[in-house]
């Protein structure tokens, strides 16, 4: 795959590389980096995939 852009507020902030659905968690994983301003808080995140915002969860390596 490419790259797919993670938006904050609107606003281009980083992308995601990699992503898969996991059947552990029951829902979708991905790696990617985030302009390191936006790690703190509680940033409104998304990705747009198919013309549809999905919203983004920042959490700790493993996936939890």
């Amino acid at each position: 795959g490419h790259p797919v852009p993670l938006y904050a507020d609107g606003r281009e902030a980083g992308f995601v590389s990699e992503f898969t659905f996991s059947k552990r968690l029951g829902k979708t994983i991905g790696v990617g980096l985030l302009a390191a301003e936006l790690t703190t808080g509680n940033p409104a995140l998304y990705v747009e995939l198919e013309n549809i915002a999905h919203a983004v969860q920042i959490c700790d390596i493993p996936f939890t």
